[in-house]
């Protein structure tokens, strides 16, 4: 028992925190999108933050539950409901057997997470559970979702349920601005294009999934040629092949890349392309090295107070018969 997928949405797999490890040996990470919304979607259902759990892009996914379970929705607004009634985000929600979540349009943002108390059964690729559909590696038969599909919990123990919430201000305060780092072959551009990149707008096209999403705005120029002997691509590189058009490179990007890479978009700014849509324009940012690494150990040190003050939380619901009451306790 666990739950059915009755529609499957635009675009819905399973991830967890990716496939570390093995792109020496030509495979992908893959893993959440974003993983802030991952993490703190399982910190409130109280598992461990890298346990996987369910993407689902702009709209459409349909669940049914086939037996109770404790689950967080984080993310994007895809609009979520049980039972067709709207159903608020970043809080730990009980469902009952029957009960039916879906995503029927999208608000804000573009990816929501559904993660569960119970865990998802799938076999486990490489140490990773997540969905790489490009070689049908991991997730569910390495696929998306589609309807009729069954997936199981992992546990079967009845799960006490604790209220947990969190108000997220991540994306409501995220600027328009990607922060990156030169990239590995930074020099191989024109004075001019590299000034022109940090001072120009792009727009997402609608040439963007997992893989990566490709740009449009001014166009660069490379001082000799847009290829290189072909090296490592990393979470957030932008490259520039001979259009001079670059594109980043996201979750389930390849393991190696022949174009000029231009810079690096830093780790914790991943998470607010994973929340655009195609139409959407960014400009870059350019930070030192120093300064991605000081702002990734802050990130790391927030979702550690996140997690604190999420578990010792003095919010709770009370139900009067068939009545809840939403209830906070403070000291005086």
């Amino acid at each position: 028992m666990g739950i059915k997928i009755l529609e499957g949405g635009f675009l819905t797999t399973i991830q967890d925190y990716g496939r570390y490890g093995y792109q020496k040996y030509g495979v992908t990470v893959s893993g959440a999108f974003d993983k802030r919304a991952l993490e703190i979607g399982n910190i409130l259902v109280g598992n461990k933050r890298d346990e996987a759990g369910i993407e689902t892009t702009l709209f459409g996914l349909k669940i049914e539950f086939l037996e109770e379970c404790v689950i967080s929705v984080t993310g994007g607004n895809l609009s979520a409901q049980i039972n067709e009634k709207p159903i608020e985000m970043y809080r730990s929600i009980e469902v009952r057997k029957g009960d039916i979540l879906s995503f029927p349009k999208c608000i804000s943002g573009a990816r929501s997470y559904i993660c569960f108390s119970k865990g998802l059964l799938v076999r486990e690729v490489m140490g990773s559970s997540s969905t790489s559909i490009m070689s049908l590696t991991g997730g569910f038969k390495g696929r998306k979702l589609t309807k009729g599909d069954i997936i199981p919990f992992k546990s079967d123990k009845n799960y006490k349920f604790i209220e947990r919430r969190y108000t997220e201000n991540f994306y409501r305060n995220s600027k328009n601005t990607l922060r990156v780092i030169k990239g590995p072959q930074y020099s191989a551009f024109t004075d001019s294009s590299t000034e022109l990149f940090f001072n120009s707008e792009y727009r997402l096209t609608s040439d963007f999934n997992r893989m990566g999403v490709k740009l449009d705005g001014p166009s660069l120029k490379h001082r000799y040629s847009a290829d290189i002997i072909s090296d490592g691509v990393t979470l957030g590189a932008v490259q520039v092949p001979s259009s001079g058009k670059p594109i980043i490179m996201l979750a389930d990007r390849q393991t190696t890349g022949g174009y000029a890479k231009i810079a690096n978009v830093i780790s914790v700014d991943i998470s607010k392309i994973a929340q655009a849509k195609p139409g959407d324009t960014f400009s870059f940012e350019r930070i030192s090295l120093d300064e991605a690494q000081k702002i990734y150990f802050n990130s790391v040190s927030e979702m550690n107070e996140i997690e604190k003050s999420i578990n010792n939380s003095k919010d709770y619901i009370v139900r009067i018969g068939d009545k809840k009451y939403d209830v906070s306790v403070i000291e005086i």
